[in-house]
């Protein structure tokens, strides 16, 4: 039922908030997971490229990772990368 421009009425609105709920948990869910995976391929890599470059240098890749959490599921992640000896 359209009570006006662009407004739904939601007879049950607990469980119209519920369904909310549970749609942007699993997104969040999904999100996180992605990020990990992404993380992971990025430290492989990393460490692969280290390892080679130990062989020709006396200077290690260091990474470090620094995480904002905003809100509930919001995760930024930014690498940092540094030469250290």
């Amino acid at each position: 039922m359209r009570t006006g421009y662009g407004a739904v009425s939601v007879k049950n609105k607990i469980f119209h908030t519920q369904d909310l709920c549970l749609r942007t948990n699993l997104r969040c869910a999904k999100n996180s997971a992605g990020i990990e995976i992404i993380k992971e391929v990025i430290t492989a890599f990393l460490v692969e490229n280290s390892m080679y470059k130990s062989h020709n240098t006396s200077h290690i890749l260091q990474i470090r990772e620094k995480q904002t959490v905003q809100g509930r599921c919001d995760r930024k992640i930014a690498f940092i990368y540094e030469r250290g000896s």
